[in-house]
């Protein structure tokens, strides 16, 4: 096993042997991460695909920035279904500078944590980022709690 057995995943096409990619990168010692999946327009119809290659142990990792909707509606929403299925394994800041798209979490962990609860929002923002840095599996997900939107306001 390799210091740091994670690699990062992205991309705009995807290729009919993507289970059969996935499975050669564990093989050979690396946890793929497939990041922003909620940007990639090709991935929202197949979430039961996704769902599967999280199970052959693909690892989701959705932007801070697409759950407060700087990407629109559909990657906000699609970036909920992932953490409501517990697809999600990160929130990431995707930072590209300190003005526009900055490395700030903050609001979004408070959005995950309102939404989902303070034990998903954690794991997705602290334990499960430490565990990738640490190269250290990443411990059992709790089951996200999607509070109602219709009454989330009397909290």
């Amino acid at each position: 096993s390799t210091l740091f057995p994670y690699t990062t995943l992205f991309r705009s096409v995807l290729f009919r042997n993507t289970a059969e990619l996935l499975d050669r990168l564990q093989d050979s010692g690396l946890r793929p991460i497939l990041t922003h999946p909620e940007r990639n327009w090709l991935l929202h119809p197949r979430l039961e695909d996704l769902a599967a290659w999280v199970n052959r142990g693909l690892l989701l990792q959705v932007t801070a920035q697409s759950l407060l909707g700087r990407f629109g509606s559909p990657a906000r929403r699609f970036s909920e279904t992932l953490i409501e299925r517990g697809l999600a394994h990160f929130v990431a800041s995707d930072a590209h500078d300190a003005e526009d798209r900055t490395p700030r979490l903050d609001q979004a962990y408070s959005q995950v944590a309102r939404q989902f609860g303070e034990e998903t929002a954690q794991h997705l923002f602290v334990v499960n980022p430490r565990c990738a840095l640490d190269g250290t599996p990443l411990p059992p997900q709790p089951e996200p709690r999607r509070r109602s939107r219709w009454f989330g306001w009397l909290r």
